[in-house]
């Protein structure tokens, strides 16, 4: 199905949606991180526990998107803004690979006690 399906972007019959594709790239990101943590021993709450500093982080990266909403094009800083808002959104991601390493960490010391 994948094959068609891209087959039929190049041809132009299917519209490509970049949100559409980032969410379904997430989505499997997200199974195979669920998948991974259950293989080592992990429990549903356990993993909650990871998706949860996942959650809190998108969260967050969906407030600055809609701040940005508001950014008036036309305004002379209006680069600098959205540097800034990147640069924040940025640094937000790679926390939240730090945080989400950390609670794995702890979570595997935890049942290793």
């Amino acid at each position: 199905m994948k094959f068609l399906k891209e087959l039929g972007k190049k041809l132009g019959i299917i519209r490509s949606n970049k949100t559409e594709e980032i969410r379904e790239k997430r989505s499997l990101i997200n199974e195979t991180l669920e998948n991974n943590l259950k293989k080592i021993g992990f429990t549903q709450e356990e993993v909650d526990e990871v998706f949860k500093i996942i959650t809190k982080c998108d969260n967050e990266i969906q407030r600055i998107k809609d701040d940005m909403i508001g950014t008036n094009v036309n305004n002379e800083f209006a680069v600098e803004t959205t540097q800034s808002y990147l640069k924040e959104i940025r640094n937000l991601e790679n926390q939240m690979g730090l945080d989400v390493r950390a609670k794995i960490a702890e979570i595997q010391q935890r049942k290793n006690m």
